[in-house]
Protein backbone atom coordinates (compact mmCIF):
# COMPACT_ATOMS: atom_id res chain seq x y z
CA UNK A 1 0.00 0.00 0.00
CA UNK A 2 1.16 3.52 -0.82
CA UNK A 3 -0.03 6.60 0.98
CA UNK A 4 0.91 10.27 1.16
CA UNK A 5 0.83 12.16 4.44
CA UNK A 6 0.54 15.93 4.37
CA UNK A 7 -0.73 18.66 6.68
CA UNK A 8 -0.86 22.40 7.34
CA UNK A 9 -2.07 23.61 3.96
CA UNK A 10 -3.34 26.80 5.64
CA UNK A 11 -5.45 27.71 2.62
CA UNK A 12 -6.19 31.42 2.73
CA UNK A 13 -2.97 32.33 4.53
CA UNK A 14 -1.50 35.67 3.52
CA UNK A 15 2.24 36.34 3.74
CA UNK A 16 2.84 39.84 5.12
CA UNK A 17 -0.56 40.80 3.74
CA UNK A 18 0.02 39.34 0.28
CA UNK A 19 -2.25 36.63 -1.13
CA UNK A 20 -0.74 33.15 -1.49
CA UNK A 21 -3.66 31.80 -3.55
CA UNK A 22 -1.65 31.03 -6.69
CA UNK A 23 1.07 29.37 -4.60
CA UNK A 24 -1.49 27.21 -2.76
CA UNK A 25 -3.24 26.34 -6.03
CA UNK A 26 0.09 25.29 -7.54
CA UNK A 27 0.84 23.07 -4.52
CA UNK A 28 -2.48 21.25 -4.87
CA UNK A 29 -1.85 20.76 -8.60
CA UNK A 30 1.54 19.26 -7.74
CA UNK A 31 -0.04 17.01 -5.11
CA UNK A 32 -2.55 15.67 -7.65
CA UNK A 33 0.34 14.91 -10.01
CA UNK A 34 2.21 12.99 -7.29
CA UNK A 35 -0.86 10.95 -6.36
CA UNK A 36 -1.45 9.98 -9.99
CA UNK A 37 2.21 9.34 -10.81
CA UNK A 38 2.89 7.13 -7.77
CA UNK A 39 -0.52 5.37 -7.87
CA UNK A 40 -1.28 6.31 -4.29
CA UNK A 41 -3.90 4.31 -2.38
CA UNK A 42 -4.59 6.83 0.38
CA UNK A 43 -4.07 10.52 1.13
CA UNK A 44 -3.94 11.58 4.79
CA UNK A 45 -4.28 15.28 5.56
CA UNK A 46 -3.45 15.84 9.22
CA UNK A 47 -5.04 19.17 10.02
CA UNK A 48 -4.93 22.90 9.36
CA UNK A 49 -6.60 22.67 5.99
CA UNK A 50 -7.50 26.34 6.36
CA UNK A 51 -5.70 29.22 7.98
CA UNK A 52 -8.74 30.48 9.90
CA UNK A 53 -11.94 29.11 11.41
CA UNK A 54 -13.92 31.17 8.90
CA UNK A 55 -12.13 30.66 5.55
CA UNK A 56 -12.98 32.70 2.48
CA UNK A 57 -15.20 31.39 -0.31
CA UNK A 58 -12.11 31.30 -2.56
CA UNK A 59 -10.19 29.08 -0.13
CA UNK A 60 -13.17 26.82 0.48
CA UNK A 61 -13.73 26.41 -3.26
CA UNK A 62 -10.05 25.48 -3.73
CA UNK A 63 -10.40 22.73 -1.12
CA UNK A 64 -13.53 21.22 -2.66
CA UNK A 65 -12.18 21.51 -6.20
CA UNK A 66 -9.12 19.53 -5.13
CA UNK A 67 -11.19 16.73 -3.58
CA UNK A 68 -13.45 16.57 -6.63
CA UNK A 69 -10.55 16.48 -9.09
CA UNK A 70 -8.79 13.80 -7.05
CA UNK A 71 -11.86 11.59 -7.28
CA UNK A 72 -12.06 12.14 -11.05
CA UNK A 73 -8.37 11.30 -11.51
CA UNK A 74 -8.52 8.13 -9.40
CA UNK A 75 -11.74 7.13 -7.57
CA UNK A 76 -9.80 4.41 -5.73
CA UNK A 77 -7.83 6.90 -3.63
CA UNK A 78 -9.16 7.16 -0.09
CA UNK A 79 -8.70 10.56 1.52
CA UNK A 80 -8.69 11.05 5.29
CA UNK A 81 -8.95 14.62 6.59
CA UNK A 82 -8.71 15.64 10.25
CA UNK A 83 -9.13 19.08 11.79
CA UNK A 84 -6.20 21.11 13.11
CA UNK A 85 -6.18 23.93 15.61
CA UNK A 86 -6.70 26.52 12.85
CA UNK A 87 -9.74 24.70 11.45
CA UNK A 88 -13.35 24.89 12.54
CA UNK A 89 -14.14 21.27 13.45
CA UNK A 90 -17.86 21.88 12.83
CA UNK A 91 -17.27 23.39 9.38
CA UNK A 92 -15.09 20.46 8.31
CA UNK A 93 -17.61 17.95 9.67
CA UNK A 94 -20.68 19.56 8.07
CA UNK A 95 -20.31 18.06 4.54
CA UNK A 96 -18.99 14.71 5.83
CA UNK A 97 -21.84 12.60 4.45
CA UNK A 98 -21.62 14.22 1.00
CA UNK A 99 -17.84 13.87 0.81
CA UNK A 100 -18.03 10.15 1.52
CA UNK A 101 -19.43 9.80 -2.01
CA UNK A 102 -16.01 11.06 -3.19
CA UNK A 103 -14.21 8.52 -0.96
CA UNK A 104 -13.28 11.32 1.47
CA UNK A 105 -13.50 10.67 5.22
CA UNK A 106 -13.53 13.73 7.48
CA UNK A 107 -13.08 13.78 11.26
CA UNK A 108 -13.36 17.28 12.66
CA UNK A 109 -14.22 16.45 16.25
CA UNK A 110 -14.33 13.45 18.56
CA UNK A 111 -17.23 12.02 20.55
CA UNK A 112 -16.84 12.03 24.31
CA UNK A 113 -14.91 9.21 25.97
CA UNK A 114 -18.15 7.96 27.49
CA UNK A 115 -19.84 7.72 24.08
CA UNK A 116 -20.14 4.40 22.26
CA UNK A 117 -20.16 6.14 18.86
CA UNK A 118 -16.50 6.08 17.86
CA UNK A 119 -16.84 4.06 14.66
CA UNK A 120 -16.60 7.14 12.41
CA UNK A 121 -12.94 7.72 13.29
CA UNK A 122 -11.85 4.29 12.00
CA UNK A 123 -11.26 4.05 8.27
CA UNK A 124 -10.20 0.77 6.63
CA UNK A 125 -7.65 1.36 3.87
CA UNK A 126 -7.89 -0.90 0.85
CA UNK A 127 -5.38 -1.85 -1.78
CA UNK A 128 -6.49 -1.84 -5.40
CA UNK A 129 -7.37 -5.52 -5.06
CA UNK A 130 -9.99 -4.55 -2.47
CA UNK A 131 -8.12 -6.11 0.44
CA UNK A 132 -8.03 -4.12 3.69
CA UNK A 133 -4.37 -3.86 4.63
CA UNK A 134 -4.44 -1.02 7.17
CA UNK A 135 -6.71 1.03 9.40
CA UNK A 136 -6.58 4.72 10.16
CA UNK A 137 -7.53 5.86 13.65
CA UNK A 138 -8.31 9.44 12.68
CA UNK A 139 -7.79 11.51 15.83
CA UNK A 140 -8.04 15.27 15.13
CA UNK A 141 -6.57 18.18 17.06
CA UNK A 142 -7.65 17.71 20.66
CA UNK A 143 -9.27 20.70 22.34
CA UNK A 144 -9.77 21.05 26.07
CA UNK A 145 -13.37 19.82 25.77
CA UNK A 146 -12.06 16.53 24.34
CA UNK A 147 -9.91 15.77 27.37
CA UNK A 148 -11.05 14.06 30.58
CA UNK A 149 -11.03 16.28 33.65
CA UNK A 150 -9.15 14.30 36.30
CA UNK A 151 -6.85 16.98 37.71
CA UNK A 152 -6.78 20.74 38.17
CA UNK A 153 -3.18 20.99 36.98
CA UNK A 154 -3.32 22.25 33.33
CA UNK A 155 -0.12 20.58 32.14
CA UNK A 156 -0.94 17.25 33.78
CA UNK A 157 -4.46 17.37 32.40
CA UNK A 158 -3.16 18.05 28.88
CA UNK A 159 -0.52 15.32 28.78
CA UNK A 160 -2.47 12.63 30.63
CA UNK A 161 -5.71 13.60 28.89
CA UNK A 162 -4.23 13.30 25.41
CA UNK A 163 -2.60 10.00 26.38
CA UNK A 164 -5.95 8.65 27.60
CA UNK A 165 -7.75 9.69 24.41
CA UNK A 166 -5.19 7.89 22.24
CA UNK A 167 -5.26 4.79 24.44
CA UNK A 168 -9.05 4.76 24.19
CA UNK A 169 -8.95 5.16 20.40
CA UNK A 170 -6.49 2.30 20.02
CA UNK A 171 -8.34 0.00 22.42
CA UNK A 172 -11.56 0.32 20.38
CA UNK A 173 -9.64 -0.35 17.17
CA UNK A 174 -8.06 -3.61 18.35
CA UNK A 175 -11.16 -5.81 17.81
CA UNK A 176 -11.38 -4.62 14.19
CA UNK A 177 -7.81 -5.62 13.34
CA UNK A 178 -6.86 -8.79 11.55
CA UNK A 179 -3.33 -10.24 11.58
CA UNK A 180 -0.83 -8.31 9.45
CA UNK A 181 -3.02 -5.22 9.14
CA UNK A 182 -1.22 -1.98 9.83
CA UNK A 183 -2.38 0.94 11.97
CA UNK A 184 -1.99 4.61 11.09
CA UNK A 185 -2.71 6.90 14.02
CA UNK A 186 -3.24 10.58 13.22
CA UNK A 187 -2.82 13.69 15.31
CA UNK A 188 -2.25 17.41 15.09
CA UNK A 189 0.11 18.02 17.99
CA UNK A 190 2.97 20.15 19.22
CA UNK A 191 5.60 17.63 20.26
CA UNK A 192 8.37 18.32 22.76
CA UNK A 193 11.94 18.70 21.45
CA UNK A 194 10.61 20.23 18.24
CA UNK A 195 12.84 22.84 16.64
CA UNK A 196 11.15 26.07 15.58
CA UNK A 197 12.22 28.06 12.55
CA UNK A 198 13.56 31.48 13.44
CA UNK A 199 12.63 32.89 10.02
CA UNK A 200 8.86 32.56 10.14
CA UNK A 201 6.74 35.70 10.01
CA UNK A 202 4.37 34.06 12.50
CA UNK A 203 5.48 33.04 15.98
CA UNK A 204 3.89 30.09 17.71
CA UNK A 205 2.26 31.30 20.94
CA UNK A 206 2.77 29.29 24.09
CA UNK A 207 5.25 26.87 22.57
CA UNK A 208 6.79 24.87 25.39
CA UNK A 209 3.71 25.26 27.57
CA UNK A 210 1.57 22.89 25.53
CA UNK A 211 4.02 20.40 24.05
CA UNK A 212 3.51 16.67 24.33
CA UNK A 213 6.09 13.93 25.01
CA UNK A 214 6.31 11.07 22.54
CA UNK A 215 5.33 8.53 25.20
CA UNK A 216 1.68 9.64 24.91
CA UNK A 217 1.61 7.03 22.13
CA UNK A 218 1.71 3.42 23.15
CA UNK A 219 4.47 1.16 21.74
Amino acid sequence: MRFIHTSDWHLGHRLYGLSRFEEQKAFLEWLLEQIEHHQIDALIVAGDIFDTHNPSAQSTRLYYQFLHRLNLIDPHVQTVVIAGNHDSAQRLDAPRDVLQALNVHVVGSLPSLSSSDWDDIYIPLKERSGEVTAWVAAVPFLRSVDLPLRTSDPEERLINGVREVYQHALSLLQPKLSPNQGVILTGHCQMSKSVLSQDSERKMPGFGDHTLPSDIFSP
